[in-house]
């Protein structure tokens, strides 16, 4: 009988049995999305436009609750509050869906089960990247508009 995972073995993550799969790892991570933006009318622009929207949305509704602050200062600390919010519970939903929708995979070939949380969390790091340069962008410019006015 051929032991394929050694119950001595001290770590839960273990690197090296990762990095032995990576293909597998980038091809599913691949597929995840090219899945999310292939069934979107916009495609890939779906990932500039939904943070853009949550953040309009929740920086009028901050304004609208307090209107002492400075407007564009709110929006920058909405922004960022919005795009990690967003992060974080798109991972968890995306990650826990990975496992259901995968459930056929996982019991019929050996191949290290943390790999499908990973490519599912890829493609929220991708929507992160890009809600995050938004923000970038946006700080850049409310400071450029700022610099412009106070001179």
């Amino acid at each position: 009988m051929k032991t394929i995972i050694d119950s001595n073995s001290v770590s839960f993550l273990d690197i090296k049995e990762i990095l032995r799969f990576k293909d597998l790892l980038w091809n599913l991570s691949k597929r995840d999305v090219l899945i999310r933006y292939k069934q979107t009318f916009i495609g890939v622009l779906w990932a500039i436009i939904r943070p853009l929207i949550n953040i309009l949305i929740f920086g009028l509704l901050a304004q609208f609750i307090e209107r002492s602050a400075n407007l564009s200062d709110k929006f920058i600390t909405v922004s960022a509050g919005v795009i990690l919010w967003t992060m974080i519970s798109t991972a968890i939903n995306d990650i826990s869906n990975s496992m259901i929708a995968n459930s056929n995979i996982l019991t019929k070939v050996y191949f290290p089960k943390i790999i499908i949380p990973l490519s599912s969390l890829t493609v929220c790091l991708i929507d992160f990247i890009v809600s995050f340069i938004i923000l970038l962008v946006l700080r850049i410019f409310i400071l450029g508009t700022w610099f412009r006015d106070a001179c």
